[in-house]
């Protein structure tokens, strides 16, 4: 019984490292396109983004955050989320 309980655990390592890696992979990829989008378009999207997380932040009764935060704060994320993987 313990040699089969030790080859699942064997494959679940498995699964979750593939699973990682290509987590790891797709969060790379990600942060390439958006560092390759130009100015205007990068702006214009994260213009967009902050106008959203003000209004659902506003509707909970904080104050809204400045496009500088949320460009900061995305950029931290993107980072933090591939340091996870």
């Amino acid at each position: 019984m313990s040699e089969q309980k030790s080859r699942v655990n064997s494959i679940l390592l498995i699964v979750f490292r593939i699973l990682f890696t290509f987590f790891a992979i797709f969060t790379t990829i990600f942060i390439f396109y958006n560092s390759l989008e130009i100015g205007m378009a990068s702006s214009e999207r994260s213009r967009e983004i902050a106008r959203l997380i003000n209004e659902f932040i506003s509707g909970v009764g904080l104050e809204p955050l400045s496009h500088y935060a949320i460009r900061k704060l995305a950029h931290f994320s993107e980072f933090a989320l591939l340091g996870f993987w």
